[in-house]
């Protein structure tokens, strides 16, 4: 499996092509590999978090 930061930056790379379906990959990507660290990091998360804390 690799690493957090070459699946980061394989990620970026690939959302620089910027079709909609790499930016949906790229999200779920990133979504499973920062959601165990970083859970406010999800846009799915994020708005959730502040509507929660007001």
């Amino acid at each position: 499996m690799k690493n957090l930061y070459e699946t980061w930056t394989e990620a970026l790379s690939t959302l620089k092509q910027g079709s909609s379906e790499v930016k949906h990959r790229l999200r779920s990507i990133q979504s499973k590999a920062l959601r165990p660290l970083f859970p406010v990091a999800t846009d799915r998360n994020a708005d959730s978090i502040r509507r929660e804390r007001g």
